[in-house]
């Protein structure tokens, strides 16, 4: 769903990361799911953009908040994706 030269941000970190092969690396290295089910994605708002609540489930089996991301939507795909 990324377009090519999508752009990642995650503030307050400096890193970011421009274009689905090096956002995909991101994700590959260091997110910390483990497994199927690790991770369950929420549809949602935020100021009047698409964005996504992601809960990770913990030690105990419990899915907790994690991030949300605030996408930006092109006519090309996922431009954009600020991550908090």
């Amino acid at each position: 769903l990324l377009t090519a030269d999508a752009e990642w941000e995650m503030p307050p970190f400096e890193e970011w990361y421009r274009g689905a092969e090096d956002i995909g690396r991101l994700i590959s290295t260091q997110c910390p799911a483990q497994g199927a089910g690790d991770m369950r994605l929420l549809l949602t708002r935020a100021n009047g953009a698409p964005a996504v609540g992601m809960y990770m489930r913990g030690p105990d089996g419990v899915h907790r908040a994690f991030q949300l991301q605030h996408l930006t939507v092109s006519a090309d795909g996922v431009a954009a994706v600020t991550v908090w």
